[in-house]
């Protein structure tokens, strides 16, 4: 259902859990310039607001929503780089009240997109530095990842566009080098130019969520993105081995392959791509 021209709602309507989700999705062409901006403005979108400019007041609201929980991801599918915020909280057929919390976290939507914690145009300064720290530390936390290291490896030497091998390197100095106006400035502009999709999965009234999402500042844009990648085919072979003080050695393939998602043969892709080594029960260790 489009909202405005760039801006859908889709509903998966379903009461087989106790939890509704409400994912907000932002998805935009894959540029080197915008990826650490987008992962800096991700964590301060899920820390704090201006209604509740501290960790722990955010914290505190959240707990008094019967523990709802927001959390945010970045990453990369094909040639888009995609932010989700989801929200998950306890459907109304648990509560005392009903027909009451989703209007609040919506509301909390709202607060979180339009009022997130902001001084003189750019991210509140101290909480953004705490906010880079924690995500510089997570990163290295992924490297010492073996299996995480090699994947990266991979796209390093199976990609040819320089956008998808992105090292780590690079990566770290970006987020260095961004600051809370620039993050800011690369939140705005996402609001402003990004495809917005609203998932919401679980048991809601439609009518009421689709008039109060029509109710948010967003304007129309284009709606342009290219997920799908592809790169012409080469029959050279490139190889790479680096040598790391681990106790597994760990093999990673990258193939080409002319099936695209959503294709007939994208399943049997899938299961042959397990075969080849995806599952730890492939022909490969078996």
């Amino acid at each position: 259902m489009e909202l405005v021209p760039g801006i859908s709602a889709h509903f998966v309507q379903s009461k087989k859990f106790k939890t509704n989700k409400i994912t907000i999705r932002f998805t935009a062409p894959l540029s080197l310039e915008t990826i650490a901006g987008r992962m800096l403005s991700a964590s301060m979108l899920e820390t704090a607001n201006q209604v509740y400019p501290t960790s722990q007041a955010f914290r505190r609201y959240l707990a008094s929503l019967y523990g709802t929980d927001i959390s945010t991801s970045t990453y990369r599918r094909g040639q888009a780089h995609i932010l989700d915020l989801t929200f998950t909280y306890v459907r109304d057929d648990f509560l005392s009240k009903k027909n009451v919390l989703t209007s609040r976290i919506l509301e909390l939507v709202k607060q979180t997109l339009f009022a997130p914690l902001v001084q003189d145009g750019a991210f509140e300064p101290a909480l953004f530095e705490i906010e880079r720290k924690q995500l510089l530390a997570s990163l290295a936390t992924d490297m010492d990842d073996s299996f995480y290291f090699a994947h990266k490896e991979l796209d390093s030497l199976f990609f040819h566009d320089e956008r998808l091998q992105l090292r780590y390197s690079d990566l770290r100095n970006s987020i260095l080098n961004e600051s809370p106006e620039s993050s800011y400035t690369c939140f705005q502009n996402a609001l402003k130019n990004d495809r917005i999709d609203f998932f919401f999965l679980g048991d809601f009234n439609e009518v009421e969520i689709t008039e109060s999402l029509k109710s948010l500042p967003f304007t129309a844009r284009e709606n342009g993105v290219t997920i799908q990648y592809h790169q012409s085919y080469s029959n050279v072979l490139r190889e790479g081995m680096v040598q790391r003080n681990v106790g597994q050695s760990i093999l990673e393939l990258g193939y080409h392959s002319p099936v695209k998602y959503g294709d007939d043969e994208h399943l049997p892709m899938l299961v042959m791509n397990g075969l080849l080594g995806e599952f730890a029960h492939s022909k490969l260790f078996t």
